[in-house]
């Protein structure tokens, strides 16, 4: 699996989600520090998605086969293929919960802490996600 944008808050859920079920994650970030993350969070291997071939390090490093899922988490290129959690049945809702809360007390889900910003500079922390600075969750404090 690639978790392309895996720094933030959702790709590093992502990430120990996949690894949690047993599969190999590579992941993407456009910083060093990000980068580290991910790798501590279990992926693989990471790719400066900033590089011109970051596409054919990923090629080359699953042999030239490629990946069988990705998980793109910038809208601006994304296409929504396949299930909107919005739209998940009731009991699927309940499943994925039980899953989720089994994931925070067993230490699987660890989720990454990264800036604390008041609640005052909230349009902060909004400009911080978007201009993809995002490395762990964001926090916004009293």
């Amino acid at each position: 699996m690639l978790v392309h944008g895996a720094t933030g808050g959702v790709g590093v859920a992502a990430v120990q989600l996949a690894k949690a079920a047993g599969l190999e994650v590579f992941g993407t970030g456009g910083t060093a520090k990000g980068r580290e993350l991910v790798l501590k969070q279990g992926a693989e291997k990471v790719f400066d998605h900033g590089t011109p071939d970051y596409m054919d390090q990923i090629l080359a490093a699953t042999g030239g086969r490629g990946v069988d899922i990705i998980l793109d988490t910038m809208a601006r290129d994304a296409a929504v293929l396949g299930l909107l959690l919005w739209n998940t049945p009731e009991s699927n809702r309940f499943a994925i919960h039980s899953a989720l809360a089994t994931g925070f007390e067993n230490g699987t889900l660890r989720p990454a802490m990264g800036k604390e910003i008041h609640l005052v500079d909230a349009p902060l922390a909004h400009k911080t996600v978007m201009q993809h600075e995002a490395c762990g969750k964001i926090v916004l404090i009293p």
